[in-house]
C-alpha cells in the first residue's frame, strides 16, 4: 500500500494497527469499495489494479515541519534520526577512549625509557648554565 501512496500504512511490522486500518479505510474509499478496514477478496483483487494515488500539490509541497506535525510516522522516522545520531556519537566517542585505554601498555613501554634517561640526569647539572650566564649579562 505504501508504494501505492498511502503514506498512513505506517512501517512494516507485520500488525493490523490504527495506521493500517487507517490506509485500508482510505484506498477503500478512493476505490469505491465498501467501507471498512479489513482484508478481503475484494480488497486484494483492488490492490492488484491499483495505480499509485494521485497526491494533492499542496501535500506533495509540504514543508518538512508541517509533514512532521501531521503525518505520525515522518515524526517517528525523524526522532529516530536524531536518536541513531547522538548514539553514533557516543559510540564514536566510547571508541576512541577504548583504543586509547587499549594502547596505554604500549605508550608506556616507548615512554619508560625517556623517563629513565631523564632519570639519571643529576639535577645539579644544570647550576653550572647560571653563574656563566650571569657573567655573560655583565659583559
Amino acid at each position: 500500500m505504501k508504494d501505492l501512496g498511502y503514506t498512513e500504512v505506517g512501517s512494516a511490522d507485520g500488525k493490523l494497527g490504527t495506521m493500517t486500518a487507517t490506509a485500508i479505510r482510505a484506498f477503500r474509499a478512493d476505490n469505491a469499495l465498501p467501507a471498512g478496514d479489513e482484508i478481503d477478496d475484494d480488497l486484494l483483487l483492488a490492490l492488484q489494479k491499483a495505480r499509485p494515488r494521485a497526491i494533492a500539490p499542496e501535500r506533495a509541497n509540504a514543508p518538512p515541519d508541517v509533514v512532521r506535525e501531521k503525518v505520525p510516522e515522518a515524526r517517528t522516522s525523524w526522532l529516530t534520526k536524531i536518536g541513531a545520531f547522538f548514539t553514533g556519537i557516543f559510540a564514536l566517542v566510547g571508541s576512541f577512549f577504548d583504543g586509547v585505554i587499549g594502547n596505554l601498555g604500549a605508550a608506556s613501554g616507548y615512554i619508560q625509557p625517556v623517563k629513565d634517561a631523564a632519570g639519571d640526569v643529576p639535577g645539579w647539572s644544570g647550576c653550572w648554565r647560571s653563574p656563566a650566564s650571569l657573567a655573560g649579562s655583565s659583559s
